[in-house]
């Protein structure tokens, strides 16, 4: 009876080891696979050629104690070889521009260099100013180093008296200029108070 109990109490050992063992075992082989494999492979959160990724920015440029202009986007990626930041549903502040005021461009997308100022937007385009003015553009560029905005295709620009069209724009913030290069287009909307006078 004691040489029974003691085999069976034997065997619960070796199957209790040998069951522990193979735990220990699956283990090593698992925590090798995991530890051989990529990064990328295992967390899969970063595109290729992607350093970082934001899933929100601000950002806000400072010149003599005052900020500049300010940028936001819902995303973000950064490459750091080319040190250029890709951006999603970009929007764009402009402060002190000159006559223009406050100055606000929206886009869907756009790239900005970050050390250079420079910001390139597209995909449905709007620029408006404290003057009520609205510019809709293709592809706009904003240089916040020279502080100018300019765009080499179709333009359409509202103004509470002006509707003006045409092909390629400039407009020198701080010196309250803006320039059409060609096709330009206009119509003169008559002030309330003429409309008034005739009514």
């Amino acid at each position: 009876m004691g040489n029974k109990w003691a085999s069976t109490f034997n065997l619960r050992w070796i199957l209790a080891i040998l069951i522990l063992g193979s735990l220990v075992l699956l283990t090593a082989v698992l925590w090798r696979q995991l530890e051989n494999r990529p990064a990328e492979e295992s967390l899969e959160i970063l595109p290729k050629k992607v350093d970082l990724a934001l899933g929100k920015l601000h950002y806000t440029q400072n010149e003599d104690g005052q900020s500049s202009w300010s940028l936001s986007a819902d995303q973000a990626e950064y490459l750091r070889e080319s040190g250029q930041a890709r951006l999603d549903q970009v929007h764009l502040e402009i402060f002190r521009a000159g006559e223009f005021g406050k100055v606000t461009l929206d886009a869907g997308q756009g790239q900005l260099l970050q050390e250079s100022q420079q910001l390139e937007v597209w995909d449905q385009v709007v620029v408006r100013t404290s003057r009520q003015e609205r510019l809709v553009a293709d592809r706009l560029h904003y240089d916040g180093v020279q502080r100018r905005l300019t765009a080499d295709g179709q333009i359409e620009l509202q103004t509470p008296r002006v509707e003006l069209t045409g092909k390629g724009l400039q407009i020198e913030l701080d010196q309250g200029r803006l320039l059409l290069k060609s096709g330009v287009r206009m119509l003169v909307h008559p002030a309330q108070q003429e409309l008034n006078t005739r009514e």
